[in-house]
């Protein structure tokens, strides 16, 4: 109940700051005033649905750090144990251990350090990428939209995949292209 309670506060300032924060949008002037409203509702709707699964999944991700980290120290524990004890029986029932936590989840923790860092680091495109595509912009500002073709030969030329180059070019014309440019 508590947690009810509680992710109704969250909703609830979350949908405050939605109202201080989010601009209008542009929208067609024949719309009448009570379709204008329902838009603006679904809207603000959409943005608070995506605020919320965005920080389910940052929890998430920080959820699975934090089980990274701590079975990565305890297989340094039981690695400094050894030592000590060896030639013990408690020696081999921590190698049987190790053994078994390292067949059962070593794979799957190594998948969730590679999701963790990959999730972290946001790759750019190479310079010399950007500036093979940058060109063939400059020169087709007119129309900036290479054919499919094109775009398989401006992959080849920057060395990057061809929906790479599909991605910079919707991002490149929707930031900076207007027509007549």
């Amino acid at each position: 109940v508590d947690e009810a309670a509680e992710e109704d506060e969250v909703d609830e300032a979350a949908e405050e700051e939605m109202r201080l924060h989010v601009p209008r949008l542009d929208v067609p002037h024949h719309l009448s005033a009570s379709e204008l409203s329902l838009l603006d509702d679904a809207v603000h709707t959409l943005i608070l649905v995506l605020r919320r699964r965005r920080e389910r999944a940052d929890h998430f991700y920080a959820t699975m750090q934090e089980f990274v980290n701590e079975y990565t120290a305890l297989q340094q524990d039981l690695s400094s144990a050894e030592p000590l004890l060896k030639g013990s029986h408690l020696s081999n029932k921590i190698q049987q251990m190790k053994e078994t936590v390292k067949r059962k989840y070593g794979t799957k923790v190594q998948e969730l350090q590679k999701e963790c860092v990959n999730k972290r680091r946001r790759a750019n495109l190479p310079k010399s990428a950007v500036e093979v595509m940058e060109k063939w912009f400059r020169e087709n500002s007119d129309k900036p939209y290479p054919s499919e073709e094109q775009k398989r030969l401006l992959a080849v030329d920057a060395n990057i995949k061809e929906d790479q180059v599909s991605n910079w070019f919707v991002n490149v014309r929707k930031r900076y292209w207007r027509p007549g440019m």
